[in-house]
């Protein structure tokens, strides 16, 4: 097996890129502030921020951070 970031074992014991998945990762975080508080954050299928912790809705204007 290559030592690829992409490259990665299913339970199965399939490589996930076999398998049809080119990454392992669902969710992708980004550092957000909001309401002058910063955390890490992921989008939901709906478009909405959500706090990566606990899943919370994020309120008001959320701003990504670099």
């Amino acid at each position: 097996m290559k030592n690829h970031p992409v490259t990665s074992v299913c339970s199965s014991g399939q490589m996930l890129e076999e398998a049809g998945s080119l990454s392992p990762f669902v969710i992708e975080f980004f550092t957000v502030q909001v309401l002058g508080l910063k955390c890490m954050a992921y989008r939901d299928s709906d478009g909405k921020w959500r706090r990566a912790v606990d899943g919370v809705e994020l309120p008001g204007f959320v701003r990504v951070l670099d």
